[in-house]
């Protein structure tokens, strides 16, 4: 099966056929072959939209493999627009390493909605979101310009993480007024 999937994830809008039988894959209990799954449904792209909320629920589910919650962040991020909430969602996620990868998948996409997602988080009551948030945010580089002001009062956020994430973000989105930001933020007693 697994050789079987992972051609599958290289024949493009030939494969559409055989999307819901690779999303039924993903509840099989080999961590391989869903491991594989993911794969090809992220090479697929577009073509594996139909399969976006199973890949959702692999990314949220608390009980799945680390690994395999990884490899659906990654799928999300190649779903394009369609994975953009998910990965938001994601952010906010217990473990580091999660949000950490629906972060640089959100990131990689570039519909304007990872833009306005991010930001949205970014004013989540969640410090974790927020941080992740604002490093998403600094990945997308000038395309986050939109989120200057949030990531602004980010800058002065209470958890230093944050803070150290909206300064990096403030940089890379390249606006005049992030000098003044990162001036102030020299005088932060954290390290």
């Amino acid at each position: 099966r697994i050789f079987a999937v992972r051609v599958l994830g290289t024949l493009g809008v030939e494969a559409t056929p055989v999307i819901p039988a690779l999303t039924e894959l993903l509840r099989h209990p080999s961590l391989s072959l869903r491991a594989e799954v993911l794969e090809s449904l992220g090479k697929l792209g577009a073509t594996a939209l139909p399969a976006v909320t199973a890949v959702n629920e692999k990314l949220l589910d608390a009980k799945e493999d680390l690994y395999i919650r990884r490899l659906a962040a990654g799928t999300l991020g190649n779903l394009r627009e369609p994975g953009v909430a998910a990965l938001a969602k994601a952010l906010e996620q217990d473990e580091d390493e999660i949000a950490f990868n629906a972060a640089v998948s959100l990131a990689a996409n570039y519909g304007t909605n990872s833009v306005s997602a991010a930001h949205e988080v970014l004013q989540s009551k969640n410090a974790r979101g927020r941080r992740f948030a604002a490093m998403a945010l600094a990945k997308m580089g000038p395309r986050a310009k939109d989120a200057y002001d949030r990531l602004a009062i980010a800058a002065a956020d209470p958890e230093i993480a944050v803070r150290r994430n909206a300064i990096e973000a403030l940089g890379r989105v390249g606006n005049d007024k992030a000098v003044d930001l990162c001036v102030a933020a020299l005088k932060d007693n954290a390290p």
